[in-house]
């Protein structure tokens, strides 16, 4: 516990340093047009922009960001695919929810950001190929990897127009809460791994583990539309 602890503190003080590199620039930096349409009579008026985000990890996400100021904009966002790999006989399901905040400190391109999510991996498969002593020792097999983390980061964004703005962001999800399942069933006999306490609680701890690591979050596009 105290080497993940350690480990995460490293992190955290290595995206601060970067962080500080950046701020020199970002505070040269003139306000765009559409932030000095903010006036401060105005600050705490609500303005909504729904945003489409390509991503790393989990690929598609759709969401909302709410301008409370101009340094302070609330967003939550929201993405589930789901794919078959044909030739595998796999199915993939990506779930991920995520809400928090972005700051603008310099009042520029340059935001910091801090959210909460939930993130869920599910992979289904046939495995009626493997045998032992050609005997087919189950039908299908499924891994689940659901997570609760905390995600700090960093990113930019850009006007493209009074309304329209694209954006690009780094950071890490550093899971809270993590556990995972690992079974296998027998659709012939109805038998399943997890009714064998010692293998689901082995399966288990090994799936937490993986369930359990720090994984990057990279925005490559979030475009945004903002409401009048």
């Amino acid at each position: 516990m105290r080497k993940k602890l350690f480990k995460i503190l490293t992190i955290v003080i290595l995206l601060l340093q970067i962080v500080l590199a950046f701020s020199a620039f970002a505070a040269q930096t003139p306000l765009n047009q559409s932030e000095q349409d903010l006036k401060p009579e105005t600050n705490h008026r609500l303005r909504w922009a729904p945003e489409f985000k390509l991503s790393l990890i989990q690929p598609l996400q759709i969401g909302t960001e709410a301008y409370w100021a101009p340094s302070l904009r609330f967003f939550g966002d929201l993405g589930y695919v789901k794919f078959p790999i044909p030739n595998k006989q796999t199915t993939v399901d990506l779930f991920n929810v995520q809400a928090g905040a972005r700051w603008f400190p310099f009042a520029s391109w340059l935001f910091f950001y801090g959210s909460f999510g939930y993130r869920n991996f599910n992979i289904s498969t046939d495995v009626s190929s493997f045998k032992v002593e050609d005997e087919t020792i189950a039908s299908s097999g499924t891994i689940n990897l659901p997570a609760f983390y905390f995600a700090p980061g960093m990113g930019m964004i850009f006007e493209l127009s009074e309304s329209l703005s694209i954006g690009f962001d780094l950071g890490l999800q550093l899971p809270l809460i993590s556990s995972g399942t690992l079974s296998f069933n027998d659709a012939a006999t109805g038998e399943n791994s997890n009714n064998s306490d010692q293998l689901k609680v082995n399966s288990g701890n090994a799936m937490g583990r993986i369930s359990g690591l720090i994984l990057p979050e990279l925005t490559l596009c979030r475009l945004s539309w903002r409401l009048k």
